[in-house]
Parts: structure tokens; C-alpha cells; sequence
């Protein structure tokens, strides 16, 4: 054996394919262009299997010979890809819209709670504003049963509850009425002479008013629960701007498999010897 031979053969053993990363990276995009290996062309979470499956089965399906034919069948296989990941889009914009939009429906309303100095009631759509207006009303009950009647305090939360004008609303004008010595109206003497004992009256005004508020609140929170229902089926149809890229890119992707499928049918008819079809150019008038 000459030593040319002997050379040949040596090498012929130690060729197994690219050792190194730059080398394994340009392999692999040799095997995008002459195959259906495309891992380069998945992402992360996207089946290898899967997609070489999709690969194959088009390419018994149309008949796909020889390497043009199969890079257009490579290309097609990308295009149902592309079509696929669109449905999970879609999918995924509607379960985000409609997952979260009680939290975020939650957060809106403990804004404008959070933001109210005055009449809380007033957002009487609002669960949270009428839950902060019980557990103020049950601190003046409270702070009433265990210190007393305290002018400054109690009108601050009459007025964080009921607005401004707290003596032009029923509850916070006899409450005031009742244990405001100030007060020396004439409705004040009939209260005192009707109820006698002034403090267990004003607990049981107060505990009417959390009763009448609380019923409200039942129903604030049926009309929210409603409102949100509706909200949800809404929800399953994407917000107009996302919903325009879908149907976009969705157009481009038809667009795009139907001229790989005719490109596809030209290279066939080619192969085998038949006429292609003529070409259709539309020109405007």
C-alpha cells in the first residue's frame, strides 16, 4: 500500500462529521437546505418529532422527489407550523384576557376606592368601596360603644362614607342628632323624649344602617359577578388591534402556502414531463 493510500485511509477513518460548534452549527444548516431535520427552525417548547412527522407525511402525501421538492415541502411543513403556533396565539390571548380580568377588574375598583376621600357610597356599582363603607361604619360603632360620641372623629367618617353634606342623608343626620348636644333642635328634644336611653338607640341606628348597607352590598356583588360574566364571553374574541395582526398574519400565511403548493405542482409537472399551466398576472384597469 502506498503511502498516499495509506494517508486516504487514515483519514477516511477519522472522518465522523464536525467536532467543533462553529463546524456543528454550519452542519446543521446544510441539513436545513438537503433534509427535513430543521430543529433550527422550532422553538424551545416545539416538538423535533413532531414537526419531522408533519415533514414526512407531506411528503408521501404529494409525492415530493428530489431536493427542490422536498425544500419546498420543507417550507410548506413550516408554513401549517407557523399556522399552528397562530391558533396557540390566539388561544393564549383569549385565556389572558379572560383569566385575568377579574384581577384586574379587582384592582381597578380598589383604585378608585383607595382614591375616594369623600361618599364612598356614591360608587354604589363598586364592591369595594361599599366593603370599605361597612368597616368604617362598624369602627364608628365601635369606637361609639367603647369612648362615646366624638364630634371631630365620628363626622370624618360620616363624611368618608356619605360625602360632604352628611346632615341632607337620613343616617348620618340623626345619628348627629341624637348625641350632639349642639344640635338643640327641636328633633334632637323629640328623639331624647322618644328613645330615653340615647346610646342603645344609636347602637341600633347603627346596626340597621350596616343591615341596610350589607343587603346592598349583596346586591352590588351579584350585579358584579353578572357584569364580569359578560364581560368574560366578550373576552372570547380578541381585542381589535391583536385580533387585526391575527387575521393579518394569518392572510400571509395563506398567501404563502398557496404559492408553495403551486410552485410544488410546477416542479412535478416539470419532472414528469406535462405542461405547466399558464401563468395569471392581473394587472389593474
Amino acid at each position: 500500500m502506498t503511502k498516499e493510500n495509506q494517508n486516504s485511509g487514515l483519514h477516511s477513518l477519522k472522518a465522523g462529521g464536525p467536532c467543533t460548534l462553529p463546524g456543528k452549527t454550519r452542519s446543521k444548516k446544510n441539513a436545513l437546505a438537503h433534509g427535513i431535520s430543521a430543529k433550527q427552525l422550532l422553538l424551545n417548547d416545539e416538538s423535533q418529532e413532531d414537526f419531522t412527522l408533519l415533514c414526512r407525511e407531506l411528503q408521501e402525501i404529494l409525492g415530493a422527489v428530489g431536493a427542490l421538492e422536498n425544500e419546498l415541502i420543507l417550507q410548506l411543513a413550516m408554513l401549517l407550523w407557523r399556522g399552528r403556533r397562530l391558533l396557540k396565539a390566539e388561544t393564549a390571548e383569549i385565556r389572558g384576557s379572560v383569566e385575568f380580568l377579574g384581577l384586574d377588574r379587582h384592582r381597578e375598583q380598589e383604585a378608585r376606592a383607595f382614591s375616594c376621600i369623600n361618599d364612598l357610597l356614591a360608587q354604589h356599582t363598586n364592591p369595594v368601596a361599599v366593603e370599605q363603607a361597612i368597616e368604617l361604619l362598624g369602627e364608628l360603632r365601635n369606637h361609639f360603644e367603647h369612648i362615646g360620641f366624638d364630634l371631630e372623629n365620628d363626622v370624618a367618617i360620616l363624611r368618608k362614607i356619605y360625602g360632604l353634606n352628611i346632615l341632607e342623608q337620613e343616617f348620618p343626620f340623626r345619628y348627629i342628632a341624637l348625641n350632639d348636644p349642639n344640635q338643640d333642635s327641636d328633633t334632637r328634644k323629640e328623639m331624647l323624649r322618644t328613645y330615653g336611653d340615647i346610646k342603645k338607640k344609636t347602637i341600633e341606628l347603627i346596626d340597621e344602617e350596616l343591615a341596610r348597607i350589607g343587603n346592598l352590598n349583596n346586591e352590588i356583588q351579584e350585579n358584579d359577578c353578572s357584569r364580569r360574566g359578560y364581560a368574560e364571553l366578550v373576552s372570547l374574541v380578541p381585542r381589535q388591534e391583536i385580533l387585526d395582526r391575527l387575521l393579518r398574519y394569518e392572510s400571509h400565511l395563506s398567501r404563502e402556502i398557496d404559492r408553495v403548493l403551486n410552485r410544488l405542482d410546477r416542479c412535478k409537472r416539470l419532472r414528469l414531463g406535462m405542461a405547466s399551466p399558464p401563468s395569471i398576472t392581473l394587472t389593474r384597469a
